[in-house]
């Protein structure tokens, strides 16, 4: 069956009938093309009634990118089981960071919801990394979410618990970070390390009424490590951008703080120091994000201890040092950590105005200063014992091994000095301490 039908043209003698048959035929033709389907969308291209496909195939279909379009056997297949589908829309509406959660029992019942508030504790270090980058000799460091390279954000933040700012007080504040945090430290600013020098650099955040503010503190100096504790307030002093940032011991932040609450966040650790102190040229050798297990500046790291009985140990006539049998060795964890050192041992002269002077050494290097055992007032011919006790610290800037020995010689000229005889015996003891 036709679907249009046209009026023959009789006669063109006719102007008049013959023009108005054609413009009737082409008016015809005209509906009957926007009636059909265009291949290439020319519109009208809509149906306006249903297509009957005749047990006909549809075929070449891509795969379904929308709720209104077909899907494919083939998309089928990949289901499952082969059971039934059934799609059920997206409710309308909701806002940014909502998720869609069941109203009810009933299959695809769903709205909309917001998620619920995750209540934090007093420990919590939630989505808190460190970042670290250098530029023009300036050193930034940066609190990242978990993967150490991307900053807080609305959909990625990170959450900082601190106790409370009050002393008094043992209510604590979680707060959420959802934008970059950071901390230069200028080019010229040394924070108290030295050309060469192994160090380590621990990062803290403040809680400045509300605001965290990056700080960043070298524990060790040359004759003290400072303790990092997170139950005292803190004070810092501005790093103030000019390479004026030179002391140990002191938090530097964007801006002075006075007496505020603090977490640890971690550390930046260069093995092999700096060329130039204060020339920040070179990224840490570690970045080690605080946590369980992490040990804090002035704690053991690890500890050797060596005894020695009672006849063990040996003599000298020597006028100058020589190295005794109580010795310990330890290689370090960190080039960056320093060693405590303890030792006792009895000692021991026989003739009247001499005595054991002695030292304590790291690969016979003295690390110590002289130090005094037996003194001769006994009369001739006989002997004084006398126990000797010294403890310090040392700084190798290795990991070594390190040899560690005690060093004794004589201070007279005729007597014999003993160490560790049948009058007693000793201990040596060796403690890397985090810095």
């Amino acid at each position: 069956m036709s679907k249009i039908t046209l009026n023959n043209v009789s006669s063109f003698i006719d102007n008049t009938t013959a023009v108005s048959t054609v413009n009737g035929n082409n008016a015809i033709i005209q509906n009957a093309l926007d009636n059909t389907l265009s291949l290439n969308g020319l519109q009208p291209n809509q149906m306006l009634a249903n297509l009957d496909m005749n047990s006909n195939h549809i075929i070449n279909l891509p795969a379904p990118a929308s709720l209104l379009e077909p899907v494919r056997l083939s998309d089928v297949n990949l289901l499952n089981g082969g059971g039934t589908i059934t799609i059920q829309g997206v409710p309308v509406g909701g806002t940014t960071g909502q998720v869609l959660t069941k109203t009810s029992n009933v299959d695809y019942q769903t709205n909309w919801n917001s998620l619920p508030t995750l209540f934090s504790n007093a420990s919590t270090l939630e989505h808190c990394a460190l970042g670290a980058s250098v530029s023009s000799n300036a050193l930034t460091i940066s609190l990242k979410i978990q993967d150490g390279t991307t900053d807080p954000s609305t959909s990625n933040p990170a959450t900082i618990s601190f106790r409370d700012s009050t002393i008094t007080s043992g209510a604590f504040s979680p707060i959420v970070l959802t934008s970059p945090t950071s901390l230069v430290i200028s080019s010229g600013s040394t924070l108290g390390t030295a050309n060469a020098t192994a160090f380590r650099i621990w990062v803290v955040a403040f809680n400045d009424a509300g605001t965290v503010r990056l700080g960043a503190i070298n524990c060790r100096s040359s004759t003290q490590i400072f303790s990092l504790n997170e139950d005292i307030l803190y004070s810092s002093s501005s790093e103030g951008g000019i390479g004026a940032a030179d002391s140990s011991g002191i938090f530097y932040t964007p801006t002075g703080i006075s007496t505020k609450a603090i977490r640890i966040l971690g550390y930046l650790e260069w093995a092999n120091g700096l060329t130039t102190a204060g020339t920040w040229n070179a990224l840490p050798t570690k970045i080690q994000t605080y946590s369980i297990g992490v040990r804090r500046p002035g704690e053991i790291v690890q500890s050797f201890t060596n005894t020695f009985a009672a006849g063990s140990g040996g003599s000298t006539a020597s006028t100058t040092l020589v190295d005794t049998n109580l010795t310990g060795g330890m290689t370090l964890t960190s080039a960056a950590n320093s060693v405590s050192w303890s030792f006792s041992m009895s000692t021991t002269i026989n003739i009247t105005g001499s005595a054991i002077y002695g030292n304590f050494a790291r690969g016979g290097v003295n690390v110590s200063p002289q130090f005094i055992g037996a003194y001769g007032t006994a009369p001739a011919n006989s002997s004084n014992v006398s126990m000797v006790h010294f403890e310090g610290g040392d700084f190798p800037g290795s990991l070594g091994p390190h040899t560690y020995t005690v060093r004794v010689k004589n201070a007279g000229t005729a007597a014999t000095v003993f160490w560790c005889d049948t009058n007693g015996g000793g201990s040596l003891s060796l403690a890397e301490i985090m810095c």
